[in-house]
């Protein structure tokens, strides 16, 4: 199986994000979603796969990281079928408001986006203390009426800014600061995301 993610990869070393469904090696496993991009600062190209199950009755995402070994290939050294909320959290074709939109690399950093009704928020994960450990949670919605808040919380510092506006007149509310100190960092192969306080229902 290894070998067949090799060759897909080999395929698209010129795209940094490719994120379109398309067949995966298993039949009943969907390719949502490719990233490119170096993890580990070792200058060599890791990738990540989004793959959802077909046959799954809640169609769960699992996301995969492969680290490049410098004498050629790829090893597995993380994989996930809970840091992704699943396209039917409640089974037999019942959604939410929440729907995953794609997973990035940026200078290192996984950034898991997954969009609302009325904004989105994002997940991010950084290779450390020899694990992916939760660093930064963003978010953005609206009411729908009249206000919109973003939250901003970096888990590395303990700051989170919440800032609420009025998008009709684009004039903040409210801006607060505080911190929250997790310890340990939740591990991206343990996290579930809008099920504790470093979500958007803080």
């Amino acid at each position: 199986m290894l070998k067949k993610y090799i060759a897909i990869f080999s395929l698209c070393m010129f795209y940094k994000n490719i994120c379109n469904a398309q067949e995966s090696v298993n039949k009943n496993l969907l390719l949502v979603c490719k990233t490119i991009g170096d993890l580990n600062k070792d200058n060599l190209q890791d990738f990540i796969t989004v793959e959802k199950d077909t046959t799954d009755e809640f169609k769960r995402y699992t996301l995969k990281v492969f680290f490049a070994i410098k004498s050629g290939g790829y090893n597995l050294v993380a994989a996930s079928n809970s840091v992704i909320q699943p396209q039917y959290p409640d089974g037999n074709g019942h959604t939410t408001d929440t729907f995953f939109d794609t997973v990035t690399i940026e200078k290192g950093i996984i950034i898991i986006s997954t969009e609302l009704i009325r904004g989105g928020y994002q997940h991010k994960f950084r290779y450390q203390n020899n694990k992916f450990e939760l660093i930064g949670f963003h978010s953005a919605n609206s009411d729908g009426h009249r206000f919109t808040e973003e939250r901003d919380f970096n888990l590395s510092t303990g700051v989170m800014v919440v800032v609420v506006k009025n998008f009709e007149t684009d004039k903040i509310v409210s801006n607060k600061k505080s911190k929250i100190y997790i310890n340990p960092l939740p591990s991206l192969q343990t996290f579930t995301p809008l099920s504790s306080k470093y979500d958007y229902k803080f």
